[in-house]
């Protein structure tokens, strides 16, 4: 019974990993975050997978560890400010009582606009790295790669279709890195990710006697992949990376609670073969996956104090074509959700220049593309192609501590959505029809700081 873009809800305790995490907000393609590095933000991400001795690059190539020059950790953030806003929204519901009642249809009253669907958010990474020997470092990156959070207002036109859809995760990646020769360097490590999500919506008929309080469901869960990355530098001043982080697919298993029409949490239906709508607390459990993502980057030192870099990154949102929910304790026993995302490019140029021994200055540009096509798209993840613009500082204090900052700007294509969703079955025919159509805008601020420490 439940409309729902790539976001399943389960209950577990919560590892003392992610209390510090807060909700975030997509801003990259899909639910991606690409804002793991205060550094390489300054440049648009540019380079992201073959800037040697960066440290905030290994999550992305793990075979860059090797380039590190001596131990040191990382510890950085960047603060998302978005304004995506909701205009002309128009919404119906159609409900079937039965045979002898044809659907009762209903306009769906309250708010058609919203000036903001999203809330501001923090998006922390961490990384640290131990040189071996000469040959191999280790090293771990913690870092949140996928994130979501829309939240509309409880009187809005379009609550029988979103509410609250929020994914906030966590990626721990222990890695390990080969320095084969001058030339080459290779690298791999483990995923170990970890997604929380809160998901709501109202259900049930709008014209009859409309659920006052909305399905909620929310939880938790790990699972597990995999980072392969190498380096292969045909020049001195020249470095090209290739990288692969696995697909991680999730067995989600947690509860909720159902509210089909007014009144209290129901423990029994109403009895054997009934088709009266009841609700319950339910179990509910799904399958969904982060997709893989493939990154392609070079970098062209120019002069000693000036370098350009580029990357083309592709995520394989292929594999979200649809998302099966059982609920075997609730009214609506299963959902699917199709979704036939595409796979999408992100793509990115920027450069740096080392003005002295202790400031250098980066800029860059970038553009994202979305995965979702307009046919599927809905109100909980309203996306479009982005264009990104970005400026960077760091700042060397001496040769153990350098600060790095960032600013990024976020465009968005103006876009329509056409969303429907169906619910229910009574007499082998939807219980509930919705339909929700309205225009969304969006831009957002990001605001980037990290501190490295050599030692």
């Amino acid at each position: 019974m439940f409309n729902f873009s790539g976001v399943i809800q389960v209950k577990k305790t919560i590892p003392f990993l992610v209390l510090g995490m807060l909700p975030l907000l997509t801003l990259a393609a899909g639910f991606q975050i690409n804002e793991d590095s205060p550094r390489l933000q300054g440049q648009a991400m540019a380079g992201s997978g073959s800037d040697m001795n960066d440290i905030t690059a290994i999550f992305n190539n793990p075979a860059l560890l090797a380039s590190i020059q001596q131990n040191q950790a990382y510890l950085g953030g960047s603060y998302i400010i978005p304004n995506i806003t909701m205009n002309n929204a128009q919404s119906s519901n159609d409900t079937y009582i039965s045979s002898r009642i044809p659907y009762i249809s209903s306009t769906v009253s309250g708010s058609s606009s919203q000036d903001n669907v999203a809330s501001s958010a923090f998006v922390p990474n961490l990384f640290a790295a131990y040189k071996i020997n000469s040959q191999f470092t280790a090293g771990l990156a913690i870092t949140a790669p996928w994130g979501l959070t829309t939240d509309y207002n409880s009187d809005s036109v379009a609550r029988y279709l979103a509410q609250k859809t929020s994914l906030e995760t966590i990626n721990v990646s222990p890695e390990l890195a080969y320095k084969l020769n001058a030339q080459w360097q290779f690298g791999i490590g483990l995923q170990a990710q970890y997604a929380k999500a809160d998901f709501s919506e109202f259900d049930g008929s709008a014209a009859l006697l409309p659920a006052t309080s909305p399905t909620t469901l929310s939880g938790n869960g790990w699972s597990y992949g995999y980072n392969l990355g190498v380096t292969y530098m045909p020049l001195q001043t020249t470095t090209i990376g290739l990288s692969y982080r696995s697909e991680i697919d999730y067995d989600l298993h947690g509860t909720g609670q159902q509210y089909v029409q007014q009144g209290p949490i129901q423990p029994t239906p109403y009895g054997p073969g009934s088709d009266a709508p009841y609700n319950s607390d339910t179990s509910v459990t799904a399958q969904m996956n982060t997709p893989a993502v493939l990154n392609l980057s070079a970098t062209q030192q120019l002069s000693p104090k000036w370098s350009v870099s580029t990357s083309g990154q592709l995520t394989f949102w292929h594999s979200m074509k649809n998302i099966v929910i059982k609920m075997p304790d609730a009214y609506s026993k299963s959902q699917t959700i199709t979704l036939n995302w595409k796979d999408s490019w992100l793509f990115t140029l920027g450069t740096q220049y080392k003005v002295n021994q202790h400031w250098t200055l980066r800029t860059g540009v970038a553009y994202d593309q979305t995965p979702t096509i307009a046919e599927y798209r809905d109100a909980r993840i309203p996306d479009a192609n982005r264009y990104w613009g970005t400026l960077g500082a760091s700042y060397t204090i001496n040769s153990r501590f350098i600060i790095d900052a960032a600013y990024e700007h976020i465009f968005m294509q103006n876009q329509h959505i056409d969303a429907n969703k169906q619910a229910g079955v009574i007499d082998n025919v939807p219980h509930e029809k919705d339909t929700l159509s309205a225009d969304y805008s969006g831009n957002a601020n990001i605001f980037a700081l990290g501190v490295n420490w050599k030692f």
